[in-house]
This record gives structure tokens, C-alpha cells and sequence, in this order.
């Protein structure tokens, strides 16, 4: 059973060195074979925003490689001539899970520095029936979450995600700057013969939302269709 991490990626926005009037589109891709398509920017021109929200499927194995980059290409759109590319920019993914891995380790080297010494215990606590006997406080009580253990928990969940602004190149000249956010989800199990390896879609595709949009436009036109019908009965029984 292959293990393989969700990669959510939001390509954001650009400051590009192009024509103010240019129609700029960015490609982003983590297999040379499977790239998503960005719309063209909002803005145009040098400063192109986009907004969109990708996923892509990333093997463990990949993962452990030296090279594990997220690729970006961003092309400048031209009717009836072919698309120039304006330049290109990578992520190496191996930061977040190195972050990820450093902070763990970290966690695990203080948890074996604790130790509670217990050898006076016996002197310090005569009665057994003590309320402030450690051995006795709380034993079958709900543990509840400290302050410092929710933000600890909302840290590692954030540990995994990355903000940044990666510069553009075309060949060794710089074009500018492309603003994306990258996050790794947990591992899941993936089973069958789909090709999950190169696994790419849209983020609302992914997560199902488009196919619950069409779902209530659909009963939005029927609960339409019925309440026009209702109408055109009741006016014919009027008359």
C-alpha cells in the first residue's frame, strides 16, 4: 500500500517585469506531465493576480528525494501568436517536511529531559487518603487541555504550511516575483489502479465543491420550475 501526502498549493499573485497590457497565466506542477492551469490575472499587465487553488498527490518516496520541487511557469498570453514564457520559479518542498522533522525531534529530546523524582514522596505524604498526594490528585478525572497544549497543537498544524514570495527567473535574468502559499497535508492510504503518483486537480474539484454547486443550482431551478407551474395551475383554476 502506497502512502502519499496531499499537497495544497494557492498560486496568489505576481510583480513581473512584462507589458503593463500583458495577459499573464502561470502553470504550476509537481510531474513534468500533469500541469494546472491557472486563469488569466485579474489585474493583467506586470501585476497579475489569480487566487487559485491547486492539489497534487506526493509520494513519500518523493518526498525523501533530494530534488522534491514544486515547479511554476508563468506565460504571457497572446492572441493568434504562440505564449511566450515570461519565466519560471520552484519550491523545494523538502523545507516544510525538514521543519516539520527538526521541530519533532526537538519535542522528543525535552519530553526525556523531564523526570519526576519521587523518593520523598513517602516522607512528604504520611496519609494515603491526602487530597494533595500527587499519586491520588486527579488519577480518574478528564485530563483537560492546557492553554500551552491548544497553541502547541495549532503550531503543528501551521508547521506544514509556507507563505512566500519565490523569485522569477528566465534563464539568468530576474523577472520578478511570484507570491504562492504551500501546504502538506497528513499522509493517506491510497489503494487501486488510479494513477495517484500523478494524481493533480483543482481544489474544489478535490474537496467535491463543484459537484455540490451544480447539486443546488439543480434544486434551485426545479424549486423555480415548481413554484411557476403551482402558479400558472392556481391562475388557470381562478378564472
Amino acid at each position: 500500500m502506497a502512502k502519499y501526502r496531499v499537497l495544497i498549493v494557492t498560486v496568489n499573485s505576481a510583480e513581473l517585469k512584462t507589458k503593463n497590457n500583458a495577459k499573464i497565466y502561470a502553470k504550476a506542477y509537481v510531474h513534468p506531465d500533469v500541469r494546472l492551469k491557472t486563469k488569466l490575472g485579474s489585474n493583467g499587465g506586470s501585476r497579475p493576480t489569480w487566487n487559485d487553488k491547486f492539489v497534487f498527490s506526493i509520494s513519500e518516496s518523493f518526498l525523501d528525494g533530494k530534488a522534491s520541487f514544486l515547479h511554476f511557469d508563468i506565460y504571457r498570453a497572446r492572441k493568434g501568436f504562440p505564449h511566450s514564457l515570461v519565466g519560471k520559479s520552484k519550491f523545494d518542498l523538502n523545507l516544510l517536511v525538514k521543519k516539520s522533522d527538526f521541530e519533532e525531534k526537538v519535542d522528543l529530546e525535552e519530553d526525556q529531559e523531564c523526570n519526576y523524582d519521587t523518593s520523598n514522596e513517602e516522607d512528604l505524604y504520611d496519609d494515603e487518603n491526602d487530597k494533595d498526594n500527587p499519586r491520588y490528585d486527579n488519577m480518574f478525572e478528564v485530563k483537560q487541555q492546557s492553554d500551552d497544549d491548544v497553541v502547541e497543537e495549532k503550531e503543528k498544524e501551521q508547521e506544514m504550511k509556507a507563505k512566500v514570495g519565490l523569485d522569477v527567473f528566465k534563464g539568468l535574468e530576474r523577472k520578478g516575483v511570484l507570491n504562492v502559499e504551500v501546504g502538506l497535508g497528513e499522509y493517506i492510504s491510497c489503494l487501486g489502479e488510479f494513477e495517484w503518483h500523478t494524481m493533480a486537480m483543482e481544489y474544489c474539484a478535490f474537496m467535491g465543491q463543484t459537484m455540490e454547486a451544480n447539486r443546488k443550482r439543480q434544486l434551485i431551478s426545479e424549486s423555480i420550475r415548481f413554484i411557476t407551474l403551482k402558479f400558472l395551475f392556481l391562475k388557470k383554476t381562478v378564472k
